[in-house]
């Protein structure tokens, strides 16, 4: 089992794993932007300064209507759990995330990046895209989506946000 030591900053926790430590990447907070006809859609700096170069954009089998950042460390993280629990008839789960993902490089200065056709239609985005810190990743949504999902969910927030004392 992991042991988790104290949080060094609010937006790195450093976790062992057999004794090894690792970073862990926390995103949070939300941005509108536009997506130009290219797909293109800009990434915070907040976000890209964590992101590091190489990073992992997919929309996997089950995700809620959205397109999935991870950082490259973490997506070895994520695969490889879904590697062990993975057998017998699973495996087709984790062959189509790995079919929907794709590695991707911040292409230009303005700190663009281009989504796939398939990943926006899968997101239904077309003019403006929701970019969401959700601890470990970056989900990227149609606004309007977004806000349906969080009405939908209400209720149960508030209830944990009174369980919790928020």
């Amino acid at each position: 089992m992991a042991e988790t030591t104290p949080v060094v900053d609010e937006n790195t926790r450093i976790h062992t794993k057999g004794g090894e430590r690792m970073e862990k990447t926390e995103f949070s907070g939300f941005f509108v932007h536009t997506l130009d006809q290219k797909n293109r859609v800009f990434i915070p700096a907040e976000f890209r300064s964590k992101l590091g170069t190489e990073f992992v954009v997919c929309t996997p089998p089950g995700s809620t209507d959205c397109i999935i950042i991870y950082t490259f460390e973490e997506w070895d993280r994520y695969f490889e759990n879904l590697r062990v629990l993975c057998k017998g008839t699973t495996r087709a789960y984790a062959e189509r995330i790995a079919s929907s993902s794709k590695r991707c490089v911040i292409p230009d200065k303005q700190g663009r990046i281009t989504l796939s056709a398939d990943h926006c239609a899968k997101a239904h985005l077309e003019k403006e895209a929701l970019i969401v810190g959700v601890g470990n990743r970056i989900e990227i949504w149609n606004p309007e989506i977004w806000d349906q999902k969080c009405a939908e969910n209400m209720a149960e927030i508030e209830k944990i946000a009174a369980d919790v004392q928020l």
